[in-house]
């Protein structure tokens, strides 16, 4: 290369790149200097357009997706197939807590619930919670309050964090009062506990 063609080159011990080049060294640009090749610029924004369309369909399929398992998940817990189908399998399932459990029972219109009037004078309850069948005793301890849905079912409310509430659907009016008498019952009788003075000798 000709002496003349260096001098042009460098100057005073600094680089410079040819006239046309856009200040490029490697892939960005130097600040300051005007823009580079028009077919490194367009390569540039063309990968900036891949990148954010990439993007987008990742954020658009994860929400199709989140949005599937959750149609899913609700469809199976909408159409839990277990239902109680008589008073045996009601009992069947209270007998886990007291084997020698025996009485009557009254099963919930749905099949989800069953309220339970045993021999000792008792008083139990079966109801499906998630997947699984919850019983327990309903003693006067445990009541916090008896009432009415709007579409008639009885709500009882309880002192347990872990079951809040039971719902349980009685298709015979007459039955239903029977056991809105009787929780009432038992939540009174707690009431009553409570307000009592204490005897002084």
């Amino acid at each position: 290369m000709a002496a003349g063609a260096i001098k042009s080159i460098t100057c005073r011990g600094r680089h410079h790149p040819p006239a046309g080049w856009g200040g490029l060294t490697g892939f960005g640009t130097i600040a300051g200097s005007p823009p580079g090749p028009p077919r490194l610029l367009a390569r540039r924004d063309l990968c900036y357009k891949k990148l954010v369309n990439a993007l987008a369909i990742s954020i658009v399929a994860n929400i199709v997706l989140g949005l599937v398992l959750f149609g899913v998940l609700y469809r199976k817990r909408g159409s839990d197939p277990d239902r109680l189908t008589g008073p045996e399998q009601a009992l069947a399932h209270y007998r886990t807590r007291c084997p020698t459990a025996n009485g009557r029972v009254d099963l919930a219109a749905d099949g989800q619930a069953a309220l339970l009037e045993l021999s000792d004078g008792s008083v139990g309850l079966v109801e499906r919670c998630g997947r699984r069948w919850s019983v327990r005793a309903l003693e006067p301890g445990e009541i916090l309050g008896v009432g009415r849905a709007s579409d008639g079912a009885i709500v009882v409310s309880f002192a347990d964090f872990g079951w809040p509430r039971a719902r349980v659907q009685l298709s015979e009016p007459d039955t239903c009062q029977r056991w809105l008498d009787r929780l009432a019952a038992l939540r009174g009788s707690v009431a009553s506990t409570h307000g009592r003075r204490p005897l002084r000798a």
